[in-house]
């Protein structure tokens, strides 16, 4: 099985069935044990953490993790849709800057994927 490092990168809500899929279709061809894939949440996008969407996408992205990916979200993105970080499940890791993210893991060779 192949290593990968990658990064998706959301920040359209409506674009979440196509990330969720991409990610479903990707975890299980890789050696999840020497690959790195992450998802960066920041936009419109974060609006799946508000708690008042009525959507699967917190279970799936739950599962997904726990098959290896990890999802960051940005904390900038969360204060300009006044959603609060506490609300946040334990899944998800906040960081300071999507922006500055997305920049540090190019520069350490991920892909980049924006569907």
């Amino acid at each position: 099985m192949q290593s990968i490092n990658v990064v998706f990168h959301i920040n359209e809500f409506e674009k979440w069935p196509q990330v969720i899929s991409n990610l479903q279709n990707t975890l299980p061809v890789v050696n999840m044990e020497s690959s790195n894939i992450a998802v960066l949440v920041n936009g419109a996008a974060v609006a799946v953490f508000d708690g008042s969407s009525q959507n699967d996408y917190q279970k799936e992205l739950d599962a997904l993790n726990k098959a290896g990916a990890k999802i960051h979200v940005c904390r900038n993105s969360m204060k300009a849709q006044n959603i609060d970080l506490a609300a946040l499940p334990d899944f998800v890791q906040e960081v300071p800057v999507g922006v500055l993210y997305l920049v540090a893991r190019q520069s350490e060779g991920f892909a980049y994927i924006k569907p």
